[in-house]
């Protein structure tokens, strides 16, 4: 199966966008959707960015929201001992939220 984003680049998938264009056009067949995608998505383009823009921005307030209750928890576990699970959250916070910027950049690109 193919990733929604490449963490190493922030390529979106073809079938994200895909996906995006599906559920803002409604088409009534697959074959239909199939045959008109490509003039759709030059149509749409814009719109189906800022859907994605908008999708990335809540997702990354959502992780820095996170990162300050990640940031508490591990000062609470350096007071009085705790296990290390939240560094490695912290590290996933991280790897998220470097990926969805590096996705976010390469939107408007």
């Amino acid at each position: 199966d193919q990733m929604t984003f490449d963490a190493n680049d922030g390529t979106v998938s073809q079938n994200v966008w895909d996906a995006i264009q599906w559920e803002l056009l409604q088409p009534s067949s697959k074959e239909k959707f199939d045959r008109e995608k490509d003039a759709k998505h030059v149509k749409y383009k814009d719109i189906i960015v800022g859907v994605l823009e908008s999708h990335l921005d809540r997702q990354l307030e959502e992780l820095a929201g996170l990162r300050t209750k990640i940031e508490a928890c591990t000062q609470n576990e350096v007071d009085g001992g705790g296990s290390n699970n939240m560094d490695m959250i912290r590290r996933y916070n991280e790897f998220l939220t470097e990926v969805f910027t590096k996705v976010k950049g390469n939107l408007r690109g």
